[in-house]
This record gives C-alpha cells, structure tokens and sequence, in this order.
C-alpha cells in the first residue's frame, strides 16, 4: 500500500513539474515577439549610441580634434535614426504587417521560413486520359499561383 502512495504522489509531481514547464514555454511563445521587438530596439541604439559615446569620451580627456569631421558630418546626424528606426521596427513586429510583407515578397527579412521544393521524378511516361490531363494540369496551376 505505502509503495502505491509514494507512486501517486511521484505521479503528482511530475505532473505538477510538467504543468508549470508547459505554463513558461506558453508565456515565452506568447511574448516572443515583444521580446524580438525590445531586442532589435535595443540593438539599434546600443549600435547608433557605442560609437558616438566612446569618440565623444576621447575627444573630451584625450585629443579634441579625434575625429572632427567624421563627427561632425555623420555622427551627430546618425542619433537622428534611432527614433526614426524604432516605429518602423515596432510596426515589422506585428503579425499583420509581416502577412502583408510576405503577400509583397518581402519575406526574406524572416529566414526561418522554410518552402518547400518539391522534386519529381523525371523520364517517366505516362498515359492520361484528356480528362486526367486536364485535372493534373489544373492542379499545377494552382500550385503555382501562391
């Protein structure tokens, strides 16, 4: 009797365990692309703000002209594309937008998706009916009007 309880409440656990793991894999797939989109902002202004942050310290304790030019003509305008990039990176993230990229063909900003290449075998003669011919013709249209 006692080796039957210490099964169950084993059983239990191990049920428990797995419900809690299914609930954080939910919650991550729910949120992942909150996360994409807080990552790739991020990384645009940790890519836009490095550089001007690190000349700005040496030009400020080392050499005052380090980079004049280069500062000048293309630094001080670059901090201008973090708020222009951030909306449109928000605005890829939603599932609308990427259907309506994708009905676009502008799906190769997602590599993960993956199509299908069917291969056929080849030198095969086969006789069809017309009304064969035509069914398997209409069926190779559809195929490739997506």
């Amino acid at each position: 009797m006692a080796d039957v309880s210490k099964k169950l409440v084993k059983q239990r656990a191990d049920i428990i365990l797995k419900k809690q793991a299914m609930k954080i894999a939910n919650t991550w797939r729910k949120n992942r692309l909150v996360y994409i989109q807080l990552v790739s902002i991020s990384v645009l202004y940790f890519i836009i703000w490095v550089p001007f942050c690190t000349i700005s310290l040496i030009r400020l304790f080392y050499n005052p002209f380090f980079f004049q030019d280069v500062t000048m003509l293309l630094i001080n305008y670059c901090l201008y594309i973090c708020p222009l990039a951030s909306p449109l990176i928000s605005l890829v993230g939603l599932p609308v937008v990427r259907q309506h990229l994708r009905r676009l063909k502008l799906h190769m900003l997602w590599p993960n998706d993956i199509t299908e290449n069917r291969i056929r075998p080849t030198g095969l003669v086969v006789l069809r009916t017309i009304t064969q011919h035509h069914t398997v013709s209409r069926r190779h249209n559809d195929e490739h009007r997506v």
